[in-house]
């Protein structure tokens, strides 16, 4: 048997609500940096620890691209995922990371996050008269979660709204992985239609990011693929009111706190992040230069893999953390990753599921879910892979 057919493989899994599953248990036990094969059978190190994941990801050796993209080690035979993985050269990427941040820092500003809010608050509540009105069950994924986060990022974007069904119907159908080459199409179609609106967005007056990074200057395929990058935020922003409401639902006296105390939505939202992640979500990135951590070196070239659900649920940092704790402080978790890589939405992503649980705690005090947890799955055929079904009565 050679070294390579001793590792451990990393498979695809369904969700563990609230907890790692089992075989995320057993790669910990390995050690905090571990060797696993990857889906598309090749070698990685997979990240198992807080401390370790925090050093990796402020060290600048550490990007996303390889500097041979067709030879390279992949975590999966995906020609979509590459495509979008190998558009620099690593030594490059840097810069670019920091110009593409540095264009879009501006708008997440506190004032434009507050402008926002009040049409949030407007779109949770005619989704929830829509649902009250037809009376219990509901689907929460389909009947708000999605319509809510969609129409808050259309409008942040600037998608026209006589629009938003043919990109909507252009995004799923490159956010669909079952067939990576049809997706791969899709993405030239997409870009291609975001290359156009940017087009006609010069010039314009309107306060959104495709106006005004139009005006900027930015070329038209670069602030394509920004807000391709972005769009991306609306998947995890609506299943993490989806993982919100089921974490709620499943501890009543923690759902309990936060309508008796408004006060503690913050900390809520804190605790629903760490928590939110729901099955395989390893970020693929790669060694440019030696790098030591954890007690092994990582060599130039090599494939590491990131995953936040084993920092969020490192019991060396958290007490219990399997424990949803509205109440939980310091809550330092890694939900919206850290350093160069923080999630550049997050003020945008925080405001949204504080209005999202404000509505729906504050007019369905009483939810519950109308499955065993169990028996809720997930969309792992999608980019932005999450729990895609969440029945619930009240």
């Amino acid at each position: 048997m050679t070294d390579t057919e001793q590792l451990p493989p990393l498979t695809y899994e369904e969700p563990s609500i609230g907890r790692l599953s089992a075989q995320l248990r057993r790669l910990r036990e390995r050690g905090p940096v571990t060797k696993i094969l990857t889906p598309a059978g090749d070698v990685a190190w997979l990240i198992t620890r807080y401390a370790e994941m925090k050093k990796l990801l402020l060290d600048p050796r550490l990007v996303r691209t390889h500097p041979d993209p067709a030879n390279g080690p992949k975590y999966a035979n995906n020609p979509f995922m590459e495509k979008l993985m190998s558009r620099v050269a690593p030594a490059d990427f840097n810069a670019e990371h920091a110009r593409d941040r540095a264009a879009l820092n501006p708008l997440f500003s506190a004032r434009r996050m507050m402008e926002l809010q009040p049409a949030m608050a407007r779109h949770v509540d005619e989704a929830l008269d829509r649902m009250i009105a037809k009376g219990p069950p509901a689907e929460l994924h389909a009947e708000l979660s999605e319509p809510v986060t969609f129409r808050v990022l259309y409008n942040f974007l600037g998608i026209p709204a006589d629009e938003t069904e043919e990109y909507l119907s252009l995004y799923r159908r490159v956010a669909d992985l079952r067939d990576p080459e049809h997706a791969l199409g899709g993405l030239g179609d997409l870009l291609a239609y975001l290359s156009s609106l940017v087009e006609r967005k010069r010039d314009a007056s309107d306060e959104n990011v495709i106006s005004m990074l139009a005006n900027a200057g930015l070329p038209n395929e670069e602030l394509a693929k920004l807000v391709l990058m972005l769009s991306g935020g609306h998947g995890t922003t609506s299943s993490n009111i989806n993982m919100g409401v089921i974490l709620f639902a499943a501890n009543p006296d923690q759902r309990e706190l936060v309508v008796n105390d408004p006060s503690l939505m913050p900390s809520a939202v804190e605790e629903v992040v760490r928590m939110a992640k729901t099955g395989e979500s390893f970020v693929p990135r790669y060694a440019h230069g030696d790098i030591e951590v954890g007690g092994v070196t990582i060599r130039d070239g090599d494939l590491v893999l990131t995953d936040h659900t084993f920092a969020n649920y490192d019991d060396r940092v958290f007490d219990d953390p399997e424990k949803f704790d509205v109440t939980r402080s310091p809550n330092p978790h890694l939900g919206f990753s850290w350093g160069s890589w923080h999630c550049i939405g997050t003020s945008l992503a925080r405001l949204e599921l504080a209005t999202a649980f404000t509505g729906i705690l504050r007019r369905l005090p009483n939810l519950r879910l109308t499955i065993d947890l169990e028996d809720i799955t997930s969309g792992g055929h999608r980019l932005a892979s999450g729990v895609e079904e969440v029945p619930i009565a009240w």
